[in-house]
């Protein structure tokens, strides 16, 4: 690998500089990834949101070790949520492919930084600000939210995204993800569309779609699962690619009723499943109809009646 320094140890001038330009991924290992925890140059930021470990782990190691991004009150009230900076030895790297390596748990990163100097330039991405002016927590330590990021970013904002660091790295289960720069020239920045003018980090519009469409393919996923479970003589005969495409246009007709959160299009799915994909329009379900478009109704209570009709029926045909 081109920042691995061949079999040896890993160097200062190997992890010291970049210039911003397109993401180049590359396979690593974990052996790989030892040689920089040895050398002393290896990071992790540990997210503790599903992980009630990492935070345990940063206490037992102590702030020369491990600290949280979140301060003062933030940190108080959301400890058990927060992101950690780890500065990851032999040991470390052990625990965290023991105990957290098959959930998305956060990133690798590497750099010749002090922990100071990192845990500042990567609190400043916490907190960003939306195209419509909103402030979010930007879960970028979630591999599965930086591998979508970082292909969107311009060459300035890479520069400024990668800061001190070298390389990020990304495992997903077995398969260890290296992400680094290549090194291209480096685009004039145009102070107009500068994500870091002003008060808040920016995330753009098409960064934000990518984001989007990220998380809808992720919750078809999920909702394909379910019904595989639930339905599995529909499943099989509507094939894998059927299944995905008749769940993806059934949360299509949800949202065109109003219903938007996972739940309750997951629901309605169910409801789909179980009478066919155009039950919301198919004769003979004029009840189905009446419930959807009556906007008198919440997204929530539209689901929960047409869960009692169904329910109903299935009392009177057993």
């Amino acid at each position: 690998m081109e920042i691995s320094a061949g079999a040896g140890p890993v160097t200062a001038s190997d992890v010291s500089s970049h210039s911003a330009g397109a993401i180049k991924e590359e396979l690593t290992s974990l052996d790989q990834l030892r040689r920089f925890a040895t050398s002393g140059y290896l990071f992790a930021l540990l997210d503790a949101t599903d992980q009630i470990l990492v935070p345990h782990r940063a206490k037992q190691l102590g702030p020369a070790k491990a600290v949280s991004l979140f301060t003062g009150t933030a940190n108080e009230w959301h400890w058990a949520v927060a992101p950690y900076l780890f500065h990851v030895d032999s040991d470390l790297l052990d625990w965290i492919a023991e105990k957290l390596w098959k959930e998305p748990w956060g990133i690798f990163a590497m750099s010749n930084a002090t922990m100071e100097e990192l845990r500042v330039h990567f609190k400043k991405f916490l907190m960003v600000q939306l195209p419509e002016g909103k402030q979010w927590l930007f879960r970028y330590y979630d591999p599965r939210i930086l591998q979508v990021y970082l292909p969107t970013c311009e060459p300035w904002e890479l520069q400024k995204f990668f800061g001190p660091v070298r390389a990020f790295a990304t495992a997903d289960n077995d398969e260890k993800k290296l992400m680094t720069l290549q090194e291209p020239t480096l685009a004039p920045q145009p102070q107009s569309t500068d994500p870091g003018t002003g008060v808040w980090w920016k995330i753009r519009p098409e960064q934000r779609e990518a984001f989007k469409q990220t998380a809808l393919e992720n919750f078809i996923s999920r909702v394909v699962v379910h019904v595989n479970k639930f339905f599995p003589e529909e499943c099989e005969a509507l094939g894998t690619e059927g299944t995905r495409a008749t769940v993806a246009y059934c949360a299509k007709r949800a949202a065109h009723y109003g219903i938007t959160s996972g739940t309750d299009i997951s629901r309605y799915v169910d409801i789909a499943f179980a009478f066919g994909r155009d039950f919301d329009t198919a004769p003979g379900f004029s009840w189905a109809r009446c419930v959807l478009l009556d906007n008198q109704l919440t997204a929530e209570s539209k689901i929960a009646k047409l869960f009692g009709i169904v329910a109903e029926i299935a009392e009177r045909e057993t």
